[in-house]
């Protein structure tokens, strides 16, 4: 099963773009910050999986822990990295993130890794 909502955190239109074409089997929704994103991520929204930049992974991660333990159910979290920021993409993964993947990357690599992630189950 595929994730039936995936938001984009990215603040660039012309990425927005490009993920709207390799993504386009997926229902998408795109925030240009961690601000934005958690306010897409309200507690009935359906997202499943959350493509995030790095350099707002942190404090996306930060809020979705305070919800965990708000008992929450969280989206999967892949962190969108580039060359010059592994150290913040190790962070990331070891607070939370289920992957990564850098940039620039394929249609058929990013589909590949989002496919590994099942949608929850949502009674």
């Amino acid at each position: 099963m595929k994730p039936r909502k995936i938001l984009v955190v990215e603040s660039s239109k012309t990425m927005q773009k490009a993920y709207a074409l390799m993504l386009r089997t997926h229902p998408l929704t795109y925030a240009q910050d961690a601000r934005e994103a958690l306010d897409r991520l309200r507690p009935d929204a359906a997202i499943d999986l959350v493509l995030v930049e790095v350099q707002h992974v942190l404090e996306l991660l930060f809020h979705l822990e305070l919800a965990q333990e708000l008992e929450r159910e969280s989206p999967t979290v892949i962190v969108v990295s580039y060359e010059g920021r592994d150290e913040e993409t190790v962070t990331a993964l070891q607070k939370g993130a289920a992957a990564y993947i850098k940039k620039p990357f394929q249609a058929e690599e990013l589909n590949d890794l989002i496919d590994r992630f099942e949608a929850p189950r949502r009674e």
